[in-house]
């Protein structure tokens, strides 16, 4: 018996610790669309099949662009265009540069957002309920391979 309780202590404390229902997905990738690849990385933090957090990196190759304008040029686009979304709650974004790429990192703490930012930033109605299986389905229709 006494066996038996240490065993079941054990096992509790091991589902405790690891977080019994929390996993983590991350899908990566190249996207090409108008001759503009990214290099793109998804992690999608889920507890009980229910999405939490998503963190989003896109690494934008702007080699074959800078003959056209400078790289500060086009980190001031990006900057002008992601920069909006910080001022919502739950949602971060930094737009980095490079010698000749922009690198754009994006967080999400979907329990922080407000329904009304959701409308405002068309991300949906905000009673967004996406399950692990939804997630691995969205990216790799987009081409990127997604690793539990």
């Amino acid at each position: 018996m006494e066996k038996f309780l240490s065993y079941t202590v054990i096992l509790f404390l091991i589902i405790l610790l690891t977080g019994c229902g929390k996993k983590s997905v991350t899908c990566s990738g190249d996207i090409t669309q108008d001759d503009l690849t990214a290099s793109i990385q998804v992690v999608g933090d889920f507890d009980k099949d229910k999405l939490v957090n998503q963190t989003i990196e896109m690494k934008f190759d702007l080699t074959n662009y800078l003959q056209y304008a400078n790289i500060d040029s086009f980190y001031e686009g990006f900057k002008n265009q992601y920069d909006r979304f910080n001022e919502y709650d739950g949602i971060s974004t930094k737009v980095l540069k490079g010698d000749k790429d922009i690198t754009i990192e994006v967080s999400m703490a979907f329990d922080k957002i407000d329904k009304d930012a959701y409308k405002e930033l068309d991300l949906g109605t905000g009673n967004v309920e996406i399950s692990l299986s939804k997630f691995i389905d969205e990216f790799t229709d987009m081409g990127l391979t997604c690793k539990r």
